[in-house]
């Protein structure tokens, strides 16, 4: 069985919406085809698809090809061949494949999670309406803001993390200490410089085995692990990838029929240099830029991403690179409570943290883009969060 589509997108969730949205602005006859990948819920076993995916491609519209896993791209011949044996020729393809989780040793338990994003999020809020124990593996972001979001709906979190300090590979360590004390008077139970070895799902509930030797046992599991770019089906189909697929930027690889968007692709920021990103604000922006792209590749993709969060009483906004290792600059109109944090590399600034300073998302960036005219000395006051017209 063969299709043939203008535009074939692998992937789903945001990109790939984006993605159809983009192509129609431009084109309005294309046939658009959709490989989205297996999607179920744990949950009754039931079917999930992502909000965007069956909102968006109503209107675009799209033929669907739900559950459905790409084996093999063709690129010579351009076709791909799906699990099911399906062989779809396409006249420009797009790959936006989610990341690959990295490897943990979760059992197989609906109890167990990997958390990747809103749609576990609903899944974990479920889960646990009877059963409110929750442990949370990790100490990134999305752990973060996860086990906050759950605190917050009522359910009792561990958060087992192997920093000293919740946020100490992010934040500054006056900053990092304040951080965590927030999830301590929320009634977060933590558990720092703990790792996870093993987790057993019986009966009573999933327990954490812990290299501490005190073990934790819980309704629910959730892990936060990091991510790889899902980059198999490009490299052995002869695409040129590194950290993820190599794109220019238009986000078009070598070969002129194939591009990449979102999680798996490595394309040449205006202002940060290549790099993989995992942003929502970058999906939904990449996404919609590549479909454009596709039609009549036109217009360079010039958005830097950003992301920002609510943790309890904290709200922070970020763009570039947050990392505790590098030289930071830390500018405190109140302090600890309200204040810029520069992070600088080989002493230029490479990423901006505006910590409960709203509104100054755009200044930020400018920051960003102006980096190598800056010198330290220049950075206190250069955000100011009260001055009028500032954005």
């Amino acid at each position: 069985m063969s299709e043939r589509f203008d535009y074939l997108i692998v992937g789903d969730g945001r990109v790939a919406d984006g993605a159809a949205r983009g192509i129609r602005e431009r084109d309005r006859q294309g046939s658009i085809g959709i490989v989205a990948g297996p999607t179920v819920s744990p949950l009754a076993g039931s079917a999930r698809q992502s909000a965007p995916l069956s909102v968006g491609h109503a209107h675009t519209p799209a033929t669907l090809h739900l559950n459905t896993h790409v084996t093999r791209l063709d690129a010579e011949a351009q076709t791909v061949t799906t699990d099911a044996g399906e062989v779809l020729e396409y006249g420009t393809l797009l790959i936006a494949t989610p990341d690959d989780p990295t490897a943990t040793n979760l059992p197989d338990d609906e109890r167990v999670v990997a958390y990747q994003g809103v749609d576990d999020y609903r899944l974990v809020r479920e889960l646990t309406r009877e059963h409110p124990r929750v442990g949370v593996i990790g100490g990134g972001f999305l752990a973060i803001e996860l086990a906050a979001m759950l605190a917050k709906s009522g359910r009792r979190v561990t958060l087992l993390y192997p920093e000293d300090t919740l946020g100490g590979a992010l934040f500054p360590p006056g900053l990092a200490m304040r951080f965590e004390d927030a999830f301590s008077s929320a009634g977060v139970a933590l558990r720092s410089a703990t790792s996870v070895t093993g987790r057993t799902a019986a009966a009573g509930g999933v327990t954490l085995e812990t290299d501490d030797r005190r073990p934790v046992t819980v309704d629910v599991a959730v892990s936060a692990p990091g991510n790889e770019p899902a980059v198999r089906l490009a490299k052995d189909a002869g695409i040129d990838t590194h950290d993820g697929i190599v794109v220019d930027d238009r986000l078009c690889t070598r070969n002129p029929h194939i591009y990449a968007a979102g999680d798996v692709a490595e394309y040449p920021d205006v202002i940060l240099g290549r790099r993989c990103i995992e942003h929502v604000d970058y999906a939904t922006a990449m996404g919609i830029a590549v479909g454009r792209a596709m039609v009549d590749g036109a217009d360079a993709y010039t958005h830097t991403p950003y992301f920002s969060a609510q943790v309890f009483d904290i709200g922070y906004e970020a763009a570039g690179v947050i990392d505790a290792r590098l030289e930071t600059v830390e500018d405190w109109i109140d302090p600890l409570n309200k204040g810029v944090i520069y992070y600088l590399k080989r002493g230029v600034v490479a990423g901006v943290l505006l910590w409960n300073v709203p509104g100054r998302l755009e200044a930020a960036l400018r920051v960003l883009a102006t980096a190598r005219s800056l010198t330290r000395g220049d950075l206190p006051g250069l955000i100011a969060p009260d001055q009028p017209g500032n954005d």
